[in-house]
């Protein structure tokens, strides 16, 4: 049974999909050899095996989610 950090990655990354795939701008987390960065163009998160990620599930916690959210309305 999944989690609900599962569920969590999940939308962040079907949304970091649907955004990068309209070319809408976003702040994307990418991971390469287990360093974490952050990226405007979509690239892989290695640590999570996704091609793209972004978050946007917290914006109470992150400044970086509420932006991201704001991309997602825009699609």
């Amino acid at each position: 049974m999944a989690g609900t950090n599962d569920f969590l990655i999940l939308a962040n990354s079907v949304w970091a999909e649907k955004v990068s795939s309209k070319r809408i701008p976003a702040i994307y987390r990418v991971s390469k050899e287990k360093k974490v960065t952050f990226s405007t163009n979509p690239r892989p998160h290695r640590g999570l095996k996704l091609d793209q990620y972004f978050w946007s599930t917290s914006p109470l916690r992150r400044y970086v989610d509420l932006e991201n959210q704001k991309q997602i309305i825009k699609t």
